[in-house]
């Protein structure tokens, strides 16, 4: 298994994790609402996602070794089980990547309201 792969697929999911808890603390919220999401946001505008351009270049393109991390790695394998079950019984699909912002910057923008 390639070792950038399992790094950038590390920090992804470390960064999604903030985006969902920083709620927790208002400073973090802070840094959430105004740098974070907004840095995400104009990340998603790209036509590519940088992730997927790290995994190709982790990987020299080998699309064979990205699907079979993304099969054995159990966090991605719990992710996909849990977000097709949710997502196929609602118009949307909150589980995914843009419905993970949205939790984030709403439960942000209360934290900081509430201080």
């Amino acid at each position: 298994m390639n070792l950038g792969i399992i790094v950038i697929h590390t920090a992804y999911i470390m960064l999604y994790v903030f985006v969902c808890f920083a709620f927790l603390d208002q400073r973090l919220a802070h840094v959430n609402l105004y740098y974070v999401l907004p840095v995400m946001y104009i990340t998603y505008l790209l036509p590519k996602c940088p992730v997927e351009y790290a995994e190709l270049a982790a990987t020299g393109g080998n699309a064979d070794e990205r699907l079979a991390y993304r099969q054995s790695n159990p966090v991605f394998s719990i992710w996909g089980a849990l977000s097709d079950k949710v997502g196929n019984k609602t118009f949307a699909r909150p589980l995914s990547e843009t419905g993970l912002l949205v939790f984030g910057g709403i439960m942000s923008a209360y934290a900081l309201k509430r201080k």
